[in-house]
Parts: structure tokens; C-alpha cells; sequence
């Protein structure tokens, strides 16, 4: 079996690490033995066009969104502060709202929701990501929208063993 590369594994322990301190994410599924790892904005035409997917999948693999500010800067910022400010086990209805039309805005916004996006902002810009929505598994890999296309395919994709890029 080949070892994950220590990037691929960094990456993997830093959204663990992350998720489970319950500051920075929206769990909206749990129970699982696996994970991934979603970087969206809700004002992303993309990120919005993925969730039924996300709702989808979750049934069989555990979903946690990093919220982040990309495409909507201050609008997604006032829009995702207040989610991050609610407790763990509310975030997932709040966040769901965001998607309604029109978007239910939580109104409270606290320290904590502000950094905890901040944090994220810079996570994703620090882990080279370039758009959203950007899936992870947990065990760092990036996961191609291809994947996502049925159960089998990303159940393949899942399991399939992690494989190290070649220099070019």
C-alpha cells in the first residue's frame, strides 16, 4: 500500500484538526466513517448549484463545510459570520437558509464567527485552492467534481489509494 504524501497528509490533519475544535465549519452530516471537506461560498453560483449534491452524499459520508468569503467578499461575510456564531448543532439549518430564495440572513454576528471565517479565508489562500466549491477527503485529497457523479463513483474514488504526483 503507498503512503500518502505528508503535503496530502498535513492537509488532511489540518481540516480534522479544525472541524472537530467546531469553530470554523458546518457539519451537515455525521455518523460516518468518512469525510469530506468542502471550502464554499454561498454566493458561488457553483457552491450553490452543489448542494443537493452535498445533501445527497451526506447520507453516506460525513460533510463539513469551511465557509469562505471568495466570490461574495462582504456580502458572504455578513451572510456566513452569523452561522459561524450559532452552536454546532444549529449551523446546518442556518446554513441551509442561506440557499432559500430568498437567502434567510441570521442577523447575530459575534468575534468568533468573524475570526473563524477569517481563518478559513486564509487557509483557503494558503492551501493554493482557486475557487469554489474545493472538496477534500480526509485523507487530503482533492476531490474532482467527476466523483461526484454517483455513489459508486465516489465510493471508488474514496477508497482508491492516494497516488503521488510525478515531477514533470
Amino acid at each position: 500500500m503507498q503512503e500518502p504524501s505528508p503535503a496530502l497528509t498535513t492537509l488532511a490533519q489540518n481540516l480534522r484538526d479544525a472541524a472537530q475544535r467546531k469553530i470554523f465549519t458546518v457539519p451537515l452530516t455525521t455518523g460516518h466513517p468518512r469525510t469530506i471537506y468542502v471550502f464554499s461560498d454561498p454566493l458561488c453560483p457553483h457552491c450553490r448549484d452543489i448542494e443537493p449534491t452535498l445533501e445527497a452524499i451526506g447520507k453516506k459520508v460525513n460533510i463539513e463545510i469551511f465557509p469562505v468569503s471568495l466570490t461574495g467578499k462582504k456580502a458572504t461575510a455578513d451572510q456566513v459570520i452569523p452561522v459561524l456564531c450559532a452552536s454546532p448543532e444549529h449551523r446546518k439549518a442556518l446554513w441551509h437558509s442561506l440557499f432559500d430564495d430568498p437567502p434567510l440572513t441570521p442577523s447575530a454576528s459575534c468575534d468568533i464567527g468573524e475570526k473563524g471565517l477569517a481563518v478559513n479565508d486564509k487557509a483557503f489562500s494558503a492551501y493554493g485552492f482557486r475557487g469554489t466549491p474545493q472538496l477534500i477527503s480526509d485523507d487530503g485529497r482533492p476531490i474532482p467534481f467527476s466523483a461526484l457523479k454517483n455513489e459508486d463513483t465516489l465510493s471508488s474514488f474514496m477508497n482508491a489509494e492516494p497516488q503521488e504526483k510525478k515531477d514533470e
